[in-house]
């Protein structure tokens, strides 16, 4: 199966194959359901390649961004309450950025080289100015809060 099937082409697909009279009920069911959750699959790693940001590739329209290391499986309220404001202040502003979650073991490479880069270690959100693979690292939240709009947008300009 292809993954750029949508929803709507299988269901097409699955009426059209209910309508045949020489299928046995319970296999076209049973049909019906390994085809919805192949086609599930293919979607939730089509997104879950889209999540994760690949340093090896130069942006072509961005040159400059923000990285913002973050840890999905923090517990302390204060830090998890920063994260999410950085992260959401960032979003509202259109800064491009890109997240890393220190906690994924995927990105574990990732986390260590920016944590070698800060010289912070499980202290979130931690922010850095990237550019053609330079990362140089500009603080965490009280960083965040001291800088005025304008100078968080010359960083990326």
């Amino acid at each position: 199966m292809h993954s750029d099937c949508t929803a709507i082409d299988i269901s097409s697909t699955l009426i059209n194959s209910s309508k045949d009279e020489n299928d046995n009920t319970a296999e076209k069911y049973w049909d019906q359901e390994i085809l919805f959750a192949n086609a599930e699959k293919s979607l939730d790693q089509e997104i879950d390649k889209e999540n994760i940001p690949n340093f090896s590739q130069k942006e072509s329209s961005i040159t400059k961004t923000l990285t913002v290391l973050v840890s999905n499986g923090i517990y302390d309220y204060t830090q998890k309450a920063q994260q999410r404001e950085v992260l959401d202040l960032l979003t509202d502003l259109e800064i491009p950025h890109m997240t890393i979650d220190g906690m994924d073991h995927l990105q574990r490479e990732k986390r260590d080289y920016f944590f070698g880069v800060s010289g912070v270690r499980g202290n979130y959100p931690q922010i850095f100015s990237s550019y053609e693979g330079n990362h140089t690292y500009l603080g965490g939240y009280d960083w965040m809060q001291s800088i005025t709009f304008d100078e968080l947008r010359k960083i990326v300009a």
